[in-house]
């Protein structure tokens, strides 16, 4: 009932919006367009002067003439036409209106995406939707400029690596993930997971990718502080056992040496008494 009561208060709205074009071109055609055309096509063809009026008395026959029953027919064409062209424009101008709507709502929610947003063509010229900043530091217009380029910033120690694994997505449609470096435009080096998806052409040849690339720096750091971590543990262990391992034969010597019982045997026979 509500999304009903919505839809009828649109349709409402929309034809409130169109009636006022097709009323305005109706308008425009019947008192603008019909006399000026007249007044024109008169003076084209017959001469303004008449002998004994002036120039206001002239326009004023000429005008009466235009809106005089014999011109009903003409009087009628030009409003319909106005009331056409009214429709038109009103027409346009809803859609223009539209899709500013519907622009400004996927702006949004591109611009709302914590990654940026791009599209990679067939020979791997990048054009960025949003969000390059914030992964780079460049603007789209500098990385789509062929002397910086998104391949360009690629680490050159992972360059051939992300080519490598980019070259099956164009024998057909796939979606990967990527974790590469990449230099910034401050200087530094930003590690990034670029998640694209292949497209192609209803002719099966190779289209581009569309992509999102998220800045995981700060997750690649932590990584590394626990992979280190990990390997100080391990090496703690490794010295412990040693140290337990070093006293354990040292032990044994010193049983061999003296004859006691084993210091496990001992234990027992302590336990048992």
């Amino acid at each position: 009932m509500n999304s009903l009561w919505v839809f009828n208060k649109f349709s409402f709205r929309e034809s409130e919006f169109m009636g006022k074009w097709i009323l305005l071109g109706a308008f425009l055609g019947f008192f603008i367009f019909h006399p000026f055309v007249m007044i024109i096509n008169h003076i084209m063809n017959e001469p303004m002067v008449i002998p004994g009026h002036s120039l206001l008395d002239i326009i004023f026959l000429e005008v009466k003439m235009i809106f005089s029953s014999k011109m009903l027919t003409w009087s009628l064409s030009f409003t319909i036409a106005g009331a056409i062209i009214g429709l038109l424009y009103g027409n346009v101008k809803q859609t223009m209106a539209a899709l500013k709507i519907s622009k400004k709502k996927y702006s949004d929610i591109f611009y709302n995406i914590p990654g940026m947003v791009y599209r990679g063509k067939h020979d791997w010229s990048t054009q960025i939707i949003v969000n390059s900043e914030m992964i780079c530091g460049y603007l789209p217009n500098e990385i789509e400029d062929k002397k910086i380029g998104w391949p360009n910033l690629i680490h050159p120690y992972d360059k051939q690596n992300v080519f490598k694994e980019a070259v099956k997505i164009t024998e057909k449609a796939l979606s990967i993930t990527q974790e590469y470096r990449i230099l910034a435009k401050d200087g530094s080096t930003q590690w990034v997971s670029d998640h694209k998806t292949s497209f192609f052409k209803p002719d099966g040849s190779f289209a581009g990718v569309d992509g999102i690339v998220y800045n995981i720096t700060e997750r690649k750091h932590l990584e590394e502080k626990l992979k280190s971590y990990s390997e100080h543990l391990e090496d703690l262990v490794k010295e412990r056992t040693a140290e337990i391992k070093n006293t354990y034969h040292s032990l044994e010597k010193s049983e061999k040496s003296t004859g006691s019982l084993p210091i496990m045997q001992q234990m027992l026979f302590i336990q048992s008494i």
